[in-house]
């Protein structure tokens, strides 16, 4: 695998709205050279970019039709307690991480990219309120990256954020103009398992899942799918009908929500695609890639649409957004 470091972001809830994945073999942080440390993040942060982009440009192109929206800024924030001790001093040296919270990835576009925030910008303050330097703390330890999301979160509901940065040891001032956008929080988790899932709120896809897509559209495909079930409510549905997920969220009446949550997702992803300008057409291909390879045997896929319905779904919305699009109208789930 090409990035199988071992950073830890926000802790995200079980969810049974998940794309079904597959184990692999990781690779240990002690066997690898100082230059392979270095590939390894430098690999890590082109993802958490990629990423980045696509999500902002899902999540702002679908401001129009989903239901629940926020005030986005389209960054990636992280600090050196989310990587192995092992890896703090090459994070430090590839990424320009200093010990306090920092700007991992910036969309382009979006109003972080606007406001000529960059990757490797430390965060000094947010509207006025110190964003605290992070201790070195154990692998794991997030809480300031937790606390400066929320931070940011509530400043941006209010209107601009006036942002007080570390740039090669001077400090500057920016002021984001937030845009509305679809809700979901997307974060990259370092993993060996083909795998994305989404808790009502976040949205968490894995290193492995982009090395696995063969382009952006697939990319976009997937985080489309899981974007859809937090705008959908979907996680919150479950909850007030007291459906059951893991394995008792492969029988009876508890399947048959979670499959038809599954379908939903599928076909407002696909139109979130289509409005974001990316190709829902590669739905055909991508599922029979995964159902015939990675999900094979898998258990999640007991929770999921088979095969057959998938694609015929998927053709059906496609046949929709191409009817929308010829008439030069966004389409519209």
């Amino acid at each position: 695998m090409a990035t199988t470091a071992s950073r830890l972001r926000l802790t995200v809830a079980a969810s049974a709205l998940s794309l079904a994945g597959c184990a692999a073999t990781s690779v240990s942080l002690d066997a690898l050279s100082p230059s392979q440390q270095d590939a390894m993040l430098e690999s890590l942060q082109s993802s958490d970019r990629r990423v980045a982009a696509i999500a902002f440009r899902l999540a702002s192109a679908g401001q129009a039709v989903c239901p629940r929206t926020s005030s986005i800024v389209g960054m990636t924030l992280h600090e050196p307690a989310q990587y192995a001790p092992a890896l703090r001093n090459a994070a430090r040296k590839v990424m320009n991480l200093a010990n306090r919270v920092g700007i991992l990835a910036v969309a382009p576009g979006s109003p972080a990219d606007k406001a000529g925030l960059r990757p490797g910008d430390g965060l000094v303050a947010i509207s006025g309120q110190a964003v605290a330097p992070t201790a070195p703390g154990r692998k794991g330890v997030y809480a300031g990256v937790s606390a400066a999301y929320a931070q940011l979160a509530r400043s941006a509901s209010r209107g601009d954020v006036d942002l007080v940065v570390e740039r090669d040891e001077s400090s500057l001032r920016k002021v984001i103009r937030p845009v509305s956008g679809c809700t979901s929080q997307v974060q990259l988790l370092p993993s060996a398992r083909i795998h994305a899932k989404a808790d009502g709120t976040h949205l968490s896809i894995t290193t492995a899942l982009v090395d696995y897509v063969a382009n952006d559209d697939e990319l976009a495909l997937v985080i489309a799918h899981e974007m859809a079930h937090n705008a959908l409510g979907h996680r919150a549905q479950f909850e007030a009908q007291g459906v059951r997920r893991g394995l008792f969220g492969s029988y009876g009446a508890n399947a048959v929500k979670v499959r038809e949550a599954e379908r939903q997702a599928d076909r407002f992803g696909y139109f979130l695609m289509a409005r974001a300008g990316f190709n829902a057409g590669v739905a055909q291909t991508f599922w029979t890639r995964l159902y015939a390879g990675p999900a094979r045997g898998d258990s999640d896929v007991t929770t999921h649409p088979d095969l057959r319905m998938r694609l015929d779904d998927a053709a059906k919305a496609q046949g929709e957004i191409t009817t929308a699009l010829s008439a030069k109208r966004l389409p519209t789930p």
